[in-house]
C-alpha cells in the first residue's frame, strides 16, 4: 500500500525499542479476507464462489438483494482456500459465497460472533459505530473459517411445507395497520377478533436483536437495513413459565447452553439477581396467541408442561424496546423437549467404551446439568482410562481398542482430519491404515488423537445446522457406511436406496447425499435407512452361506447401538441395552424370518429421527 505520510510513534522499554507506524485516515482503505470455504461436515469446498457485496439488507430474506457486487467472484482452490480484496469501499462490505451456481448460507462465527448463518456476513463498515471494525487490523481478517450451513434455510424450507399458516402469519403481520409491525414480529391481534388488538396492546417494541457491550464482539450483519432476525434457535432449560399476559403472550424464560451466549444482553442478565445462577445466559421467551393453534402450542395451553425441561426453539430474535432492552426470541414459532447430539452422542460413546452397565439415559440425565464442553474432558478421560486398561490386560488389545475407536468415529463422516481434504488417511475406515500408527503411537498419543476427534464431533454437533441438522446426518452416514460395508464384507449387492457415486468414500458420498436432501432429509433419512436394512437382511437370509447366526449377530450389534443413544428407559427390556438379550431374541427368528428383525430395527430408526428433529414432533 503506498502512503504519502506516516506518524511514527517512539514507544521504549528499557534498552528496547520499537516503532509503530499509524497510517493517517488521508490514505487509502484496503479491505482483505483470507480463508477456507467448508462445508457441514468440515471438508474443504473446492471451486466455490467468494464475493465482497453491498447494498444488503437484513430483512426476512437476510439480505439475499443487492445493489451491487464490489469485487470478485475468487474461486476456492482444493483446500477452499481464498483471498479477497477491496480498496476504499464507500458503503458497508459483506462477504457472500456460492456453490454450484447457488448463493449460500454461512456460518462465521470470528467474524459475527454467533452461530446463526447469514448469506452475508459484514467484514467493514464506513460507519464508525459498527463493532464488526474492531476485528479488523486495518481492514485485514485472516484465517476465516467459512461454513456452508443450510440449515435456517431449511427450517424455513420445511415450516412452508408442513406449517404453512403458521408460516403465512409470521410473514403477514396483522398488526401492522394498527402499529407498523412487520413480518417475523410479534402479533398481537385478537384471535376472536381479528380485527382488534388484544386488550389494546399492540404496541410495536422490536428491533434489531442488542449487544450492548462492545468487548463481546457479536457482529451479525447490519447491511443497509436492520431488523429482527427470523428463524434463529437456541437450547436450554425452561422455567418461570407463565401463563398468558394481557397481550396474550405465554412467556418464559430458558437458561441456554453457553454456546448461545451470543443471544443474551446485559439487560438480560440484569433482571435477575446476582445470585441467580447463570443468569448471563438466560434468555426471555414468548409466542403470541395469534399464531398459538398454528404451532405445536395449542390455542389454549401454555408453555408450563416445558418446565425444569431442556427444549429446543426455534423464533424471531428480536430485542424489547419497550422495556430495557433485553433480548428475547419473539415469538417462538416452535419449542419441543430436546436432549440433543451432543449428549446423546456422549452417551453412546461412553457405553461403547465401558460396557453397558450403565444405562444411556442414566448417563444423559447425569450429564443434563453439565457444561457441554467439559463432558469433552469426561469422554477423553473415559477412552484414556479404558486404553489403559486394555493395555495391561495385553498391549495388542489396547492397540485393537484404539483403531476400533478411530475407524468407529470415521464412519460418522466427519472431517477429522480437519482442515485437510476428506481422502486424507485420517479420514480412513479400513483398520488396515492404522496399524502402523497404532504400533508406533504410545498411549497418551492415542488418547490425544482420539480427544481431538472428539472435538470435531463437539464443534459440529454444538456450532453448526441450528443444533438440529448435523446429528441426524451423520447417524445417516454412520449406519449406511456401516451396512455398504457389511454388504461388501458378505459379498452382498450395496442397498440401492444408498447413493456412493459422490466420492470415492463411502462415508463422505453419503455425506453428500444427506446434504442434497435439504430439509427432506427428516424424511428421506429414516425411510432410506430402513429400506436398505430390509435390503440387506433379505439378502443375508437369501443366501445360503449367510446362516441364522450371524443374521442374530448383525441385527444384535446395530439395536445396541441405535438404543445406546438413550431414547428408552434403561429398565425397557424390549429395548434392552445387551447384547446377548438381542442375539437370543433373533436367532430362533432368523432361522425363519427376517421381517420381525427389521421391524424391529425400523421402530428404533424412526424413533431416532423423530427424537433428532423437534420441529417435526409435537412435544
Amino acid at each position: 500500500m503506498s502512503v504519502s505520510r506516516r506518524t511514527f510513534i517512539k514507544i521504549s522499554t528499557g534498552t528496547l525499542a520499537a516503532y509503530v507506524v499509524r497510517l493517517d485516515s488521508c490514505n487509502p482503505v484496503k479491505v482483505c479476507v483470507t480463508g477456507h470455504v467448508y462445508d457441514l461436515f468440515g471438508f474443504p469446498v473446492a471451486n466455490a464462489s467468494v464475493n465482497f457485496v453491498t447494498g444488503y439488507s437484513l430483512q426476512a430474506d437476510d439480505g439475499l438483494h443487492i445493489t451491487s457486487t464490489l469485487t470478485g467472484p475468487v474461486i476456492t482452490d482444493a483446500l477452499g482456500t481464498f483471498q479477497l480484496c477491496v480498496t476504499n469501499p464507500h458503503a458497508d462490505v459483506g462477504i457472500r459465497v456460492s456453490f454450484q451456481n447457488e448463493v449460500q448460507q454461512i456460518t462465521v462465527a470470528q467474524i459475527t460472533g454467533t452461530n446463526i448463518p447469514f448469506y452475508n456476513a459484514e467484514v467493514w463498515s464506513p460507519d464508525s459505530t459498527k463493532w464488526i471494525n474492531d476485528l479488523n487490523n486495518e481492514g485485514l481478517l485472516t484465517n476465516i473459517n467459512i461454513y456452508l450451513d443450510a440449515s435456517r434455510q431449511n427450517l424455513l424450507q420445511y415450516f412452508t411445507r408442513k406449517y404453512n399458516p403458521l408460516l403465512f402469519a409470521l410473514q403477514h403481520n396483522q398488526s401492522a395497520s394498527q402499529d407498523g409491525e412487520t413480518a417475523w414480529e410479534g402479533d398481537h391481534m385478537n384471535p376472536n377478533h381479528p380485527g382488534d388488538c388484544l386488550n389494546g396492546d399492540c404496541d410495536n417494541h422490536y428491533g434489531y436483536p442488542q449487544v450492548l457491550v462492545r468487548s463481546r464482539k457479536i457482529n451479525p450483519p447490519w447491511g443497509s437495513q436492520r431488523g429482527v432476525i427470523p428463524f434463529v434457535c437456541a437450547e436450554g432449560v425452561v422455567f418461570n413459565a407463565t401463563p398468558s399476559g394481557e397481550d396474550g403472550d405465554i412467556d418464559w424464560e430458558a437458561i441456554t447452553e453457553p454456546h448461545y451466549g451470543y443471544l443474551t444482553n446485559p439487560d438480560n442478565a440484569a433482571r435477575f439477581p446476582a445470585t441467580q445462577p447463570k443468569r448471563d445466559f438466560i434468555l426471555h421467551c414468548e409466542m403470541c396467541e395469534w399464531f398459538r393453534g398454528k404451532t405445536n402450542i395449542g390455542f389454549s395451553a401454555d408453555a408450563e408442561p416445558f418446565a425444569n425441561k431442556r427444549v429446543w426453539m426455534t423464533g424471531t430474535w428480536t430485542v424489547d424496546n419497550g422495556h430495557d432492552h433485553w433480548n428475547e426470541l419473539h415469538p417462538v414459532y416452535w419449542i419441543a423437549g430436546f436432549i440433543g447430539g451432543w449428549r446423546r452422542f456422549v452417551a453412546a460413546e461412553t457405553i461403547r467404551i465401558s460396557g453397558p452397565n450403565t444405562g444411556a439415559q442414566t448417563l444423559i440425565n447425569d450429564e443434563m446439568s453439565t457444561n457441554p464442553e467439559s463432558l469433552l474432558n469426561v469422554l477423553g478421560s473415559t477412552f484414556g482410562l479404558a486404553l489403559m486398561s486394555k493395555n495391561l490386560e495385553d498391549h495388542s488389545l489396547g492397540q485393537t481398542f484404539y483403531i476400533d475407536t478411530v475407524v468407529h468415529l470415521n464412519k460418522f463422516g466427519l472431517n477429522c482430519a480437519f482442515p485437510n481434504v476428506a481422502r486424507s488417511l485420517a479420514n480412513s475406515i479400513n483398520p488396515a491404515d492404522f496399524q502402523q500408527q497404532a504400533a508406533t503411537f504410545t498411549p497418551d498419543q492415542m488418547t490425544q488423537d482420539v480427544k481431538n476427534r472428539y472435538q470435531v464431533f463437539f464443534k459440529h454437533l454444538t456450532s453448526l445446522g441450528s443444533a438440529v441438522f448435523v446429528f441426524p446426518s451423520i447417524l445417516f452416514i454412520r449406519e449406511g457406511t456401516e451396512m455398504i460395508q457389511k454388504a461388501d464384507a458378505l459379498a452382498l449387492t450395496r442397498p440401492s436406496a444408498l447413493v456412493t457415486v459422490f466420492d470415492p468414500s463411502i462415508a463422505v458420498s453419503l455425506g453428500n447425499e444427506a446434504l442434497r436432501f435439504a430439509d427432506s432429509i427428516v424424511e428421506n433419512g429414516p425411510a432410506l435407512l430402513k429400506l436398505s436394512y430390509q435390503d440387506i437382511f433379505t439378502q443375508m437370509k437369501n443366501a445360503q452361506r449367510i446362516v441364522a447366526a450371524q443374521i442374530a449377530d448383525y441385527y444384535a450389534t446395530t439395536s445396541v447401538r441405535l438404543i445406546s443413544y438413550g431414547l428408552y428407559a434403561d429398565s425397557n427390556t424390549q429395548h434392552s441395552r445387551f447384547y446377548n438379550d438381542h442375539y437370543n431374541w433373533a436367532l430362533p427368528r432368523a432361522k425363519v424370518d427376517t421381517v420381525e428383525l427389521v421391524n424391529s430395527i425400523n421402530v428404533r430408526i424412526d424413533d431416532l429421527f423423530r427424537d433428532a428433529f423437534p420441529f417435526a414432533r409435537i412435544n
